[in-house]
């Protein structure tokens, strides 16, 4: 399969990135990159019949923002592969955790606990701030023992670490199909058992409830709307690790937090992005 690189060329970089990230989700690309200078977003779709009417419509909806142009570049699936083994490389993460290639064999030292991952077309590799900073803040909480559910799972990396870190149980949902062939992939290549399941709202989990973590590294306005949904799926006093959101919108993602019963434990930023841990009154 031959794949369409597709470049949206922003006349300045825009306050609020995650519009148009959400828009190149909502199209079927649900991995995106942001450059700054000049000011663009990059995503790509498969070569198959129909792109021309997304990469059509993403023009639409990208001229509210500033978009001057779109540039579209064929890549063969190979190329796409080797290049992006060839900067996808391990990482360390917090004091514990080091995020392996599943291709890349050497050992790792006995202080790290590595989680093996192979993204595929999924989001989560942790070079991206806002994984680093959701992996770093669940270091910091009491894991072991702990039932933990991920909302907009992704790669798998937030629950696999979890389960990894001595979590009980872990079960996460992605809107994306093709996410949740990829974490239970990912799932496997660790030989740790989580519960990854295709779904697109936070009351899919109602029947593994309660949760002592929940995860959601989403966009601020999905954060928002999901945030009364929230409280009826953890333990009295759990945690929402939240990230995903540029700091001019974490205020509304806070506010609304506190009005479903958090109190704000833990904030930061990193590149422009921010993480935060509320907890449940």
């Amino acid at each position: 399969m031959e794949w369409l690189e597709v470049k949206v060329f922003l006349k300045e970089v825009p306050e609020d990135w995650s519009y148009l990230i959400s828009v190149l989700h909502d199209l079927g690309c649900p991995n995106s990159r942001i450059v700054d200078d000049p000011p663009q977003m990059i995503g790509c779709f498969p070569d198959l019949p129909g792109v021309q009417n997304s990469i059509e419509e993403l023009r639409l909806k990208s001229e509210p923002v500033g978009c001057e142009r779109i540039e579209t570049s064929r890549i063969a699936d190979q190329d796409w592969v080797e290049v992006f083994r060839a900067h996808f490389k391990r990482k360390e993460i917090g004091d514990r955790l080091v995020i392996v290639p599943s291709w890349d064999k050497d050992e790792v030292e006995n202080v790290r606990i590595p989680i093996y991952l192979d993204p595929g077309q999924a989001f989560g590799t942790g070079d991206h701030p806002t994984t680093q900073m959701c992996l770093e803040l669940l270091q910091q909480l009491d894991v072991k023992g702990k039932n933990v559910a991920d909302i907009g799972c992704g790669s798998g990396i937030l629950g696999i670490a979890a389960l990894k870190l001595g979590a009980n149980q872990v079960t996460g949902f992605d809107i994306e199909e093709a996410s949740v062939v990829v974490a239970n992939e990912n799932a496997a290549k660790n030989d740790v058992k989580v519960q990854f399941f295709q779904g697109d709202h936070p009351t899919c989990l109602q029947s593994q409830a309660p949760f002592d973590i929940i995860f959601s590294n989403i966009i601020s306005a999905t954060l928002i709307n999901f945030s009364r949904h929230i409280p009826p799926l953890l333990a009295s006093g759990g945690c929402w690790i939240t990230s995903g959101v540029i700091p001019d919108n974490f205020p509304e993602v806070s506010h609304a937090a506190e009005q479903c019963g958090f109190v704000l434990q833990t904030y930061r930023e990193q590149d422009g992005w921010t993480a935060a841990i509320f907890q449940l009154k």
